[in-house]
């Protein structure tokens, strides 16, 4: 019975130390397998970060040729309003040149007008002072052989 015994204490010891490998063997398994599952989640984690850098490249590069695009639009259009505005300036300069011309051109004309009345006047004033002298000398004379 004592052999009976120690062979029964010795079968469950080797059941025991089956069912301990197997779960050993088991948690092995688990353990690769949740391992797999960690990997794959991270391949995933990856795949969908480097897809979401790709879009937001993508997208950056799209801002990046917008702000290009207004950036020379707004130059574009600088550059049509400083054009419009130098020649503006010019038009303005051109007109007040012209203006200071027809200025200068009208006293010029004032200033001859009044040259030419002050010798009209002046030879009006010798015209009447000679025709005078002419009076009085032929009145003179006409006296004189009275």
């Amino acid at each position: 019975m004592r052999s009976d015994l120690a062979e029964a204490n010795s079968q469950l010891m080797k059941i025991k130390e089956s069912e301990r490998r197997k779960e050993v063997e088991e948690e092995k398994k688990i353990e690769a397998f949740a391992q797999k599952r960690e990997t794959l989640d991270n391949m995933k984690k990856e795949r969908e970060e480097k897809r979401f850098a790709d879009k937001q490249g993508t997208r950056q590069r799209m801002i990046d040729r917008q702000i290009e695009e207004l950036r020379a639009l707004k130059d574009n259009q600088e550059e049509v309003l400083n054009r419009q505005v130098a020649e503006a300036e010019d038009r303005a300069n051109r007109l007040y040149e012209q203006q200071e011309q027809r200025k200068a051109e009208m006293k010029a004309a004032i200033e001859r007008s009044r040259q030419l009345q002050i010798q009209r006047k002046q030879a009006q004033k010798q015209a009447v002072a000679a025709e005078d002298r002419d009076f009085a000398g032929f009145w003179k004379v006409r006296n004189e052989e009275l």
